[in-house]
Parts: structure tokens; C-alpha cells; sequence
């Protein structure tokens, strides 16, 4: 029996731990599941954007898109991890990665920030780990600024592969954490579309290109 937030091939994880008992980033819950993984396996971290919080049920990613059985009340609960076949055996680990991304967009973009440092320490427990583990990064929307941000100070080579969904992120500061150690054998798809554009614009007003 796994430790709180282990579901099949799924674990969640938080920035903070909450009320629900998801693991906080570096609990030995990470660790136990990282045990389980095969030789050379793979590591995907799911995070989502603007508008969930995990502290709250009716804002919890871990209830939405990040669960493999995601809640019937709402038509956008596609789960991520079954559609990204976790839940198939060999799949490696899945891990959904929660943080608190309500509030004022401004606020909500220097969280992002501050979630991305916390998401690259986790990267570093999972090589120090899991040394022959590949990691890949799945980033909705804000989301996107945690796992660039992540790339700044994650270790060389652990990440592999990353897809960017509608990233809401300045350009300079992509191309930066492009450049660095982390992200020199990675490969990544950056997913656009027009249905964000009004978040795009609410974005590029609401967060100045140098906020942290």
C-alpha cells in the first residue's frame, strides 16, 4: 500500500501540503514511488495553469485534469495522465504536480515562479534518486512559466522532453531557460491556438515582462 496521493501509475504532488493529504514536493511518498519505477524509466510531471488550487475541492487539479478518473460535473475534466497513457503498465510514473494558481493574475504569475523552484528541487530528488530516470514536463497555460522556471536550475540532462499547451510565458524568458544546463538535450513542442488568445492578452497586460 502506497503512502497518501499514490494512484496506480500516479502520484500527486503539491507545492504545499493540503487539507487532502497530497504529498508535498520531496516526501518519501515520492521516493516509495520512485522505487516502483523499471530501469531507465520515465518520470512525467503534469502541470496545470491559471484557475486551480489544490487547497480547494472545486479547484483541485488532482480532482480535474490530473486525475485518471477526473469529476463528471464538469465538461473540461479530460484527464491528462489517461490520455497520456499512465495508466497503461510500463508507462513509468506520473506525477501531478499542484499549485495554488487562483487569485489575481499578477499574484498568480509570481507564485508560478516560486512553484518552478520548488518543481526543480523535486527534479533534483528524482536524479539523485533515480539517477537512470528520464524526466519529461507536460505544462498547460501558466503552467508553462513553472516549468521553464524549473529549467533554470534543474540538473543537466534529466529532462528530456517537454510540451508546452498555450504557454503563458514572455519570449526572453523562455529562450533563457532554453539556454540553460538543463534543457541541452531537450526536446520540446509548443502547443498554440487562438481559443487563449484573450488570456494571452490579459497576460501581457496584467504581468509586466520582468516580474520575477
Amino acid at each position: 500500500m502506497m503512502g497518501a496521493g499514490w494512484r496506480m501509475a500516479l502520484l500527486s504532488v503539491n507545492t504545499e501540503e493540503n487539507p487532502d493529504g497530497h504529498a508535498p514536493a520531496g516526501d518519501r511518498t515520492l521516493a516509495a514511488a520512485l522505487d516502483t519505477l523499471a530501469p531507465g524509466g520515465s518520470v512525467t510531471v503534469m502541470i496545470h495553469g491559471y484557475r486551480f488550487c489544490p487547497h480547494h475541492p472545486r479547484t483541485d487539479p488532482h480532482r480535474h485534469i490530473l486525475s485518471l478518473n477526473p469529476r463528471t460535473d464538469c465538461w473540461k475534466a479530460v484527464s491528462w495522465p489517461r490520455h497520456l497513457h499512465l495508466d497503461r503498465p510500463g508507462a513509468g510514473l506520473g506525477i501531478g504536480f499542484g499549485w495554488p494558481a487562483t487569485g489575481p493574475l499578477p499574484r498568480v504569475a509570481r507564485r508560478a515562479h516560486r512553484a518552478g523552484q520548488q518543481l526543480a528541487r523535486m527534479i533534483d530528488a528524482i536524479q539523485a534518486a533515480r539517477p537512470d530516470a528520464q524526466v519529461n514536463l507536460v505544462a498547460h497555460s501558466l503552467g508553462a512559466r513553472v516549468a521553464l522556471t524549473a529549467l533554470e536550475t534543474a540538473p543537466r540532462d534529466v529532462v528530456r522532453r517537454m510540451i508546452l499547451i498555450s504557454g503563458a510565458e514572455y519570449r526572453a524568458r523562455a529562450e533563457r531557460a532554453l539556454r540553460s544546463p538543463a534543457a541541452m538535450r531537450l526536446r520540446v513542442l509548443n502547443v498554440t491556438s487562438g481559443e487563449n488568445a484573450a488570456f494571452d492578452l490579459m497576460f501581457r497586460l496584467a504581468v509586466a515582462p520582468s516580474d520575477p
